[in-house]
């Protein structure tokens, strides 16, 4: 399947969303299950360019790893491993596989910095989601990008895919409900269809990289639209990257908004 990729001028929004709440939980703040956390024999500063990342999740409340045997499908993968710059700029979504007792998933990271790596899953036993986190240095590749303000852009395309977010004001810590919209440059109707489950899957990251919320759509009355149901847990910049499918084309799309007090 073809991804395709807008520029990071212009932006959009795809298809929203049942609830998002903040995940940025780690085993050593855990008090309810599954704790779970992130080794890896992995240098936390490498080179760029395209690598091969090995890691283990260990379950922190029983010391045992956890294997492709503990994991239910979650939106028809066992894991969803998300990687991002702190300039927020920097993005991929992979899944790993697992092979001789590790987690294993190709990466090619070009800029620069020091990313922060989430990984989500749903234990099989206690049938619960799990996001867990850490973080990985890049050098001696492309400038870092610098950490700005992003401001807002709201309305954007990928192709001939166009996506609009209502002006909704955002406010901290309230339920957020923008209308998202579909449309085509060219004048003909999108032909959305699902991608992982899910008309699209929608990544927020505030905070250079310490907030994050990962949601998915919540259909509207009318077709091509959808709402989104999140709540920001801070007020400032954050970064929204899209990818859903349009005329059997993956794509993936960048938006900001601004979240007030």
């Amino acid at each position: 399947m073809k991804l395709q990729v807008t520029t990071f001028i212009t932006i959009a929004i795809a298809s929203a969303i049942m609830t998002g709440s903040l995940m940025t939980v780690s085993a050593h703040d855990c008090t309810v299950p599954p704790c779970y956390e992130i080794e890896t024999d992995v240098a936390s500063t490498i080179d760029a360019g395209s690598i091969e990342y090995k890691f283990q999740i260990i379950d922190e409340v029983a010391n045992a790893f956890i294997t492709d045997q503990e994991l239910d499908l979650f939106h028809e993968k066992l894991l969803h491993f998300i990687i991002f710059d702190p300039a927020l700029m920097e993005y991929q979504h992979v899944h790993p596989e697992f092979k001789d007792g590790n987690w294993v998933v190709a990466l090619n990271l070009l800029v620069n910095g020091r990313y922060w790596i989430y990984v989500q899953g749903k234990s099989k036993e206690l049938q619960k989601e799990f996001t867990i986190n850490t973080r990985l240095a890049i050098t001696n590749g492309s400038q870092a990008n610098a950490v700005v303000l992003l401001g807002e852009q709201r309305i954007g395309a990928s192709g001939d895919s166009v996506v609009t977010i209502t002006n909704d004001k955002l406010r901290a810590n309230q339920m957020a409900m923008p209308l998202i919209s579909f449309s085509r440059s060219d004048g003909t109707t999108p032909v959305l269809t699902p991608y992982l489950g899910a008309l699209a899957h929608v990544v927020i990251a505030g905070d250079s990289g310490k907030s994050f919320l990962h949601v998915h759509p919540m259909d509207s009355n009318l077709p091509n639209q959808f709402m989104l149901h999140t709540t920001f847990p801070h007020e400032g910049s954050y970064r929204v990257w899209v990818e859903f499918i349009d005329g059997g084309i993956l794509k993936r799309v960048p938006l900001s908004v601004t979240v007030g007090p």
